[in-house]
């Protein structure tokens, strides 16, 4: 998945994860959603606009961080194996404000842009780790 993604992104990818928009595992496991809890504190907060997704996409993303770019794509489920679909949307690193992943039996995941978008997602319990690399990755 790194591989098309960094073809797509123009730049290698330092660290990338499958995650999904706010619900989409939370409705395939438990049947319900919840909050994202804990967020980003301060300056940040009040400047949040409503949750939103990339490019309004519903279902898995695959995030990937590169060394300027930070990428969001769609994600092709196969049969065997899943892979990289369209870029919805890409952002500078610079333009990345926050990020917090929230543990928890489905961890939420918020990036926070400095226009105030506020992306609301969540990852399966098995990719918290690959989420909280991304996180260190860009410095959040």
């Amino acid at each position: 998945m790194e591989k098309r993604a960094a073809e797509l992104l123009g730049e290698s990818v330092e660290a990338g994860c499958v995650i999904a928009t706010k619900g989409t595992i939370s409705k395939m496991a438990l049947g319900g959603g919840g909050l994202v809890g804990g967020l980003i504190a301060g300056a940040i907060a009040a400047t949040m606009k409503p949750p939103s997704t990339p490019a309004n996409h519903r279902g898995f993303v695959y995030m990937a961080v590169g060394p300027t770019k930070v990428g969001f794509f769609s994600v092709k489920q196969g049969w065997f194996s899943n892979s990289v679909g369209d870029l919805l949307v890409q952002h500078s690193r610079g333009d990345i404000a926050a990020m917090d992943v929230d543990g928890g039996m489905i961890p939420k995941i918020a990036v926070v842009l400095n226009d105030g978008t506020n992306y609301a997602l969540e990852c399966g319990l098995i990719l918290l780790g690959k989420a909280k690399k991304i996180k260190t990755a860009l410095g959040k």
